[in-house]
């Protein structure tokens, strides 16, 4: 054991593992209990975090998740994969999407085509590009759209960035004209309003307008980087605003240069 007396996340269900081969299925009476566990964004878990689950929690189990929604950079395993953990599991796909409107949802089909995907014919306005230039650029179109949000009376504007870093420097610009919420790990209520917060925090919340900063094709390149953009143009429920400096990034596809 460390000095400090903790071990790192990564570390921790592969010493379950470990107790769970000396000490059986009795070294984990807390879970005894539980009479059905629920567990959320499944992708997020690894291999060796399904199986411990598996063997510690003997009740029954509902596991939710999207394999598109990874944002660590890991291989997402496909639903089979994960079920192979749990003896008897049953998979099911659920394939409307309901969140965003038709044009939304379209978009981010065309940055990580996702078969068999239905966007519920809920239409609303297409997504806004701008070219911004620089950040005196993109700092001009958020005021801009947040202009625009509360003209609309919606209740929450997502602002989103790609890194955590980057969300708490633009929240700190931001913040000198407009009143904005800094989401990081240690939030624990959503504030609401106008918040700043990065792709890998924004996962699992939704947003009445979503703005994404920076889309350029040098921030999202990679195969990773697509998921992370499918990632931040699903939490717009009904207006999604896209900016990049130079040039948008080519999982865009073809955009307005505006």
């Amino acid at each position: 054991m460390a000095a400090k007396g903790t071990v790192e996340w990564e570390d921790s269900f592969p010493l379950v593992l470990c107790a769970w081969a000396f000490r059986g299925s009795d070294g984990f009476a807390a879970a005894a209990p539980v009479r059905h566990l629920v567990i959320d964004e499944m992708q997020d878990l690894s291999p060796a975090a399904h199986e411990a689950v598996s063997r510690l929690f003997r009740c029954d189990k509902t596991l939710l998740g999207d394999a598109n929604q990874l944002v660590d950079g890991r291989v997402a395993a496909p639903p089979e994969t994960v079920a192979a953990h749990y003896p008897g599991a049953r998979v099911v796909r659920l394939m409307t999407s309901y969140r965003s409107t038709f044009e939304i949802t379209e978009l981010a089909r065309r940055v990580l085509p996702v078969g068999g995907l239905v966007a519920v014919e809920r239409h609303g306005e297409d997504p806004r590009f701008v070219r911004c230039g620089d950040t005196a650029g993109v700092l001009a179109a958020v005021g801009a759209a947040v202009g625009r949000w509360r003209a609309a009376g919606r209740r929450t504007l997502g602002i989103i960035a790609k890194s955590d870093f980057l969300a708490a420097r633009y929240a700190e610009l931001i913040g000198r004209v407009h009143e904005v919420a800094l989401i990081t790990d240690e939030t624990d209520t959503y504030p609401g309003g106008v918040v700043v917060t990065s792709v890998r925090l924004a996962k699992g919340l939704e947003f009445d307008e979503a703005v994404l900063l920076d889309a350029d094709g040098r921030q999202y390149a990679t195969e990773a980087d697509r998921h992370l953009l499918y990632v931040a143009l699903t939490r717009a429920m009904h207006g999604l605003t896209i900016l990049y400096r130079d040039e948008p990034s080519p999982f865009l596809g073809d955009v307005p240069r505006g």
